[in-house]
């Protein structure tokens, strides 16, 4: 009886036999159609030069800035609000001061359900409107979320228009 390594693994592939030895460890044989691949493992550690890249790509791009909020602030019936900035990134435009998800109602829930829109009670201070309301209930995709709080609009002024008073 002779000894051996391990268990052999036939592989057939036109219509001769093939005897292969066990796969190392390191890696594995596959067949694919009669057809032998030997593949390699990817390694679980990256290289330095890798940390190095990543490292200098976050120093050297700047952190997104936040919003330019508007200087001016706009008296509604139920409270003040400050929009932002927005730029553009064009020679021909020019930037536009956006008002997003100003209230006009109280959202249709509970009781209200199937009502007429009741008016807005006012707030104090200065009501930031820089970010999307949610969106109304479809039959659409949306990257935001659906709600019936959706008595909510946006408006976009011209900023030069707005410096000017109009």
């Amino acid at each position: 009886m002779q000894a051996h390594d391990g268990p052999k693994r036939s592989y057939r592939h036109n219509r001769q036999q093939q005897h292969l030895p066990e796969p190392e460890v390191s890696s594995r044989v596959t067949s694919c159609s009669g057809f032998v691949l030997q593949t390699k493992p990817i390694p679980t550690r990256a290289p330095v030069w890798l940390w190095v890249l990543c490292a200098c790509t976050f120093a050297i791009v700047p952190a997104r800035a936040g919003p330019r909020y508007s200087s001016r602030i706009v008296d509604t019936k139920s409270g003040a609000i400050r929009g932002v900035i927005l730029e553009l990134n064009s020679k021909h435009l020019e930037p536009v001061e956006v008002f997003k998800a100003v209230p006009y109602a109280t959202p249709p829930i509970g009781s209200l359900r199937f009502e007429p829109p009741k008016k807005l009670p006012p707030w104090k201070g200065t009501k930031l409107a820089d970010t999307f309301g949610p969106v109304c209930p479809q039959c659409t995709f949306s990257c935001h979320p659906p709600t019936r709080c959706c008595c909510l609009l946006e408006r976009t002024d011209d900023v030069i228009a707005a410096r000017a008073g109009g």
